[in-house]
């Protein structure tokens, strides 16, 4: 099973249309800009929660709070355990 980092990153790159092999800042500010608008949002969740098996329905309102990728990492790690 890949991590949740790996899972979070390649999904980020995917809705970002970023290459494979850019390297990407845990730290960004995410929004709107980074494409985290509300149906960001929903897709992101939708594809970590396909892709490492979980269910984040009850991290929902945290993940939307989130400010950069790291704090998202973080809860996502969370609801794993």
């Amino acid at each position: 099973m890949k991590a949740v980092e790996e899972v979070v990153l390649e999904i980020y790159r995917q809705i970002n249309e970023l290459p494979l092999d850019e390297k990407v800042d845990l730290d960004i500010d995410i929004g709107r800009e980074n494409g985290f608008d509300s149906l960001g949002i929903v897709t992101f969740i939708v594809e970590v929660e396909d892709a490492l098996d979980i269910d984040l329905d009850n991290k929902l309102a945290q993940i939307r709070q989130c400010k950069t990728l790291r704090d998202m990492i973080s809860i996502i790690e969370s609801a794993k355990n």
